[in-house]
């Protein structure tokens, strides 16, 4: 449990600190970037079938459910081809329910517990793989970095604001091995941060599939971010089913850190 708990608090971090009413895909053509929706696709984002792997499904689904601002997060596909994943992180609920967690495991403080040391083997084991130069001795040019090199922007870290800025301190003191200072006082941080992702997509496959329940579904395969062969799927990709019955669903899929987020489309 300490492990599972482990990574699903790195994993939140990476996502905030490194790194989210529609209607179906009618009249589509067949374009540069494959097939396209004629109008703006909006998913909400669903924490039951989010997964991240060798994480309990329940546990995840919970800590999402509190951790997630789901009236801010969603995935939008544009007709003009263009993906946007926006994914809201409560900041108040995230710490309040990380702290709660760790003490009912009897694991120490929030403080005690998330070290640098632990966010640099994720940094070291996966995110330098894909960014070469980031460098948590400087946040802000990492962050731009990712930015710039895939299109991932975080928003509500903000270094004007005192305890952001104490928190960039912390992390970027190569003598500090912890990553939240003791004395930051999380009632001023911001209210919400989080990432949005954007950039194109492409279609890759266009698939029928008999489920479980015996139900006909349409599902189309599209690349987002990353470079792959004819036999594998790059590292950042996504699904869109049309069910049957007329339900919708997008699962996105960054393979790196082993997490598929699942949207839903609701009327």
């Amino acid at each position: 449990m300490k492990k599972n708990m482990t990574k699903i608090i790195i994993t939140v971090l990476v996502l905030v600190v490194a790194l989210s009413s529609a209607v179906m895909f009618t009249a589509c053509g067949e374009i540069e970037h494959g097939y396209l929706p004629s109008v703006p696709l909006t998913f909400d984002i669903d924490t039951v079938n989010t997964k991240l792997d060798s994480v309990p499904g329940l546990l995840l689904s919970t800590i999402l459910d509190v951790a997630l601002d789901k009236g801010n997060s969603y995935f939008e596909l544009s007709p003009s081809g263009t993906f946007t994943c926006i994914l809201t992180i409560d900041v108040a609920g995230t710490l309040e329910l990380v702290g709660s967690l760790l003490g009912d495991f009897d694991i120490g403080t929030a403080t005690e517990t998330l070290t640098k040391s632990s966010l640099m083997g994720t940094i070291n084991g996966y995110v330098k793989v894909m960014f070469p130069g980031f460098d948590l001795s400087d946040v802000e040019g990492s962050l731009a970095l990712l930015t710039n090199s895939m299109g991932v922007e975080i928003f509500g870290l903000d270094r004007s604001n005192s305890e952001v800025d104490k928190l960039f301190d912390c992390i970027e003191d190569p003598n500090n091995d912890r990553l939240i200072p003791e004395d930051l006082d999380l009632s001023k941080l911001p209210d919400a941060i989080g990432i949005k992702i954007q950039g194109p997509y492409k279609l890759l496959d266009a698939t029928e599939t008999v489920t479980e329940n015996g139900e006909t579904a349409k599902v189309w395969t599209f690349a987002t971010v990353g470079t792959h062969d004819s036999d594998t799927l790059p590292y950042m990709n996504f699904s869109y089913t049309v069910y049957e019955n007329g339900k919708e669903t997008i699962v996105w899929r960054n393979e790196v850190l082993g997490i598929s987020i699942a949207g839903k489309y609701t009327p």
